[in-house]
């Protein structure tokens, strides 16, 4: 070691640092193996994302790309997605003959209008029913459309309104997204509750699908459709409760009914709007 030159010295402590950081890595991999679930889980659930921007600055001639990365953790996923949906919710109440209420449960909003998506099982047919919404504002409903087998209804604050409500009120509508996107172990939140948002997060579990004969310009055609969404999340699931993904959009949509452990695909939820929506348009 004396005879050695100061840029041998260098070297070896070069070398010496390279083959630390190789042991240190073996044992981290080995020490990950042997690790519970929940250490893995934690540290799966931070994601680095790298983006890259186009900066100009203003006396430089060309663009410049530019890479950042970001750290993006889950919960903040989560809280986004839940921040994204839950003012869209509304809490649907019966009044019965004597004055009685009822927490029937939730509703989602679907339409800058005030329309509203809600399970067909919060109808009997002898009580009226009122919104609240997230502002507070509280706005007697009127069932405007029926999605028939699909078993959700269609709602819309009353035109008379009431005058402690404002006419020119704007409601907050949910995020629609693609049912049909889904996939197995996808991460998804469900968002429901009785009288408050109560949130609950899990994967994807089951997407069970059927086949149907499809005729388009006369063709017939077998093709796969989607026809629930199923996921690990146990307990009880109120009526109206929603399921978005992390992108915060709707995917699924909580009937009960037969299927009481799957949430209806929104796709079929927003094709039955649109075709109540056509069929009223065309009458008018």
């Amino acid at each position: 070691m004396e005879n050695l030159s100061k840029q041998q010295l260098i070297l070896l402590a070069l070398l010496v640092s390279f083959v630390t950081s190789i042991a240190t890595g073996i044992v981290t991999v080995a020490l990950m193996d042997q690790a519970p679930p929940g250490v893995t889980q934690t540290i799966n659930r931070v994601v680095e994302k790298t983006i890259e921007k186009v900066v100009q600055a203003p006396n430089q001639a060309a663009a410049v790309i530019t890479k950042e990365t970001i750290v993006i953790k889950t919960d903040d996923l989560v809280v986004g997605a839940v921040e994204k949906n839950s003012k869209s919710l509304v809490l649907i109440e019966s009044i019965g003959d004597g004055g009685a209420r009822s927490v029937e449960g939730f509703g989602l909003t679907i339409s800058s209008k005030g329309i509203i998506v809600a399970s067909k099982q919060i109808i009997s047919g002898t009580e009226t029913y009122e919104g609240k919404f997230s502002d507070g504002v509280t706005l007697a409903l009127d069932v405007i459309g029926d999605s028939g087998d699909l078993g959700v209804i269609f709602l819309m604050p009353k035109k008379d309104i009431g005058k402690d409500a404002d006419p020119k009120k704007s409601f907050a509508i949910s995020v629609i997204g693609n049912s049909d996107a889904l996939k197995l172990g996808q991460a998804i939140v469900s968002i429901g509750g009785e009288r408050s948002i109560v949130v609950q997060s899990g994967i994807v579990s089951s997407l069970p699908h059927k086949t149907i004969t499809k005729e388009t310009d006369g063709k017939k055609e077998e093709v796969s459709v989607l026809t629930g969404i199923e996921t690990d999340i146990k307990g009880y699931k109120t009526l109206g409760s929603i399921l978005v993904n992390l992108s915060g959009e709707v995917v699924g949509f909580f009937t009960g009914g037969d299927n009481s452990y799957q949430y209806t695909p929104i796709n079929d939820i927003s094709r039955a709007w649109k075709e109540i929506e056509t069929k009223a348009q065309a009458a008018t």
